[in-house]
């Protein structure tokens, strides 16, 4: 008896389980893959300003010299 209690129960939570699904997966999915989305842009950008940043100090580095920087 105790075994069909828990078969029961097992169903009740698999057809919950496909009911939450069918009602939020594809939203779920849309806001994942435009987190990911996001997130790659994100990146990029960040890659991109660092990429600036550097070419910047390189040309710092060549208007000022090699020579040590004075301190304040």
């Amino acid at each position: 008896m105790s075994e069909l209690f828990r078969e029961i129960d097992s169903e009740l939570r698999q057809d919950k389980a496909r009911a939450l699904l069918a009602k939020y997966g594809p939203r779920a999915l849309i806001f994942s893959v435009i987190t990911v989305v996001a997130v790659v842009i994100g990146v990029y950008l960040r890659d991109q300003e660092i990429a600036r940043q550097s070419a910047a100090t390189q040309e710092l580095v060549k208007l000022v010299g090699e020579g040590p920087i004075p301190q304040d």
